[in-house]
C-alpha cells in the first residue's frame, strides 16, 4: 500500500447512508440523541454508530435479548470463547453487574478511504446476520425451553406399567 495516494476515492462513511440502506430493507429503526441508529431483530437490540476521531469506523453492536444469572458467568465466557474460536464474526463479549450477565456482539470496520453502498450493505447484513446466529446459539444453550404440558394421568397415550 502506497502512502502517496491517501485521499479517499469512494463516498465517505456517514450514518445517513446506513439509514438509507436500512430504509431500503424496510427496517424499522430510531435515532438517539447522538445521531446513532437503533433497531431490533428477533427481540435483540442493535445500535449502528459511526465512531472514532475521524468518524471513519462503522460499528454495529448487538445485545442478546436475554440475560443470565451471574452464576453462569464461567459458562457464558466459555460459550463466547468457543464462538470466537470457530467464527470470524462477530466479536462477542459479556458484561456483568452484581446479578446478571448481558452478552454483546460487535462488528466494526474502518472505512477511512470511503465505502460503497454495496460494501456498507454487506457490513450491515454480515453484522446483523452473524450476531443473530450467535444469539440463537446462546438462546439454545442458556434459555430453557418452555416446559411442555404434563401428560394427564389418564391419557391413553401415556405409558403404563399396569
Amino acid at each position: 500500500m502506497s502512502a502517496e495516494n491517501t485521499e479517499p476515492t469512494l463516498p465517505p462513511l456517514a450514518i445517513e447512508r446506513a439509514a438509507a440502506l436500512l430504509d431500503a430493507q424496510g427496517a424499522k429503526y430510531g435515532t438517539d440523541d447522538d445521531g446513532d441508529l437503533f433497531a431490533a431483530w428477533d427481540g435483540n437490540p442493535f445500535w449502528f454508530m459511526v465512531v472514532g476521531a475521524d468518524r471513519t469506523y462503522f460499528q454495529v453492536r448487538g445485545r442478546w435479548g436475554h440475560t443470565v444469572p451471574r452464576t453462569e458467568l464461567g459458562s457464558m465466557l466459555i460459550a463466547c470463547n468457543e464462538w470466537s474460536q470457530q467464527m470470524l464474526w462477530p466479536k462477542v463479549y459479556v458484561k456483568s453487574d452484581e446479578d446478571e450477565i448481558a452478552v454483546y456482539s460487535e462488528h466494526t470496520i474502518a472505512w477511512d478511504r470511503g465505502v460503497t453502498d454495496e460494501q456498507l450493505d454487506l457490513h450491515l447484513s454480515t453484522a446483523i446476520g452473524s450476531s443473530l446466529g450467535f444469539f440463537r446459539e446462546m438462546t439454545k444453550r442458556f434459555v430453557p425451553e418452555t416446559p411442555s404440558t404434563p401428560i394427564a394421568y389418564d391419557d391413553p397415550a401415556r405409558i403404563t406399567f399396569e
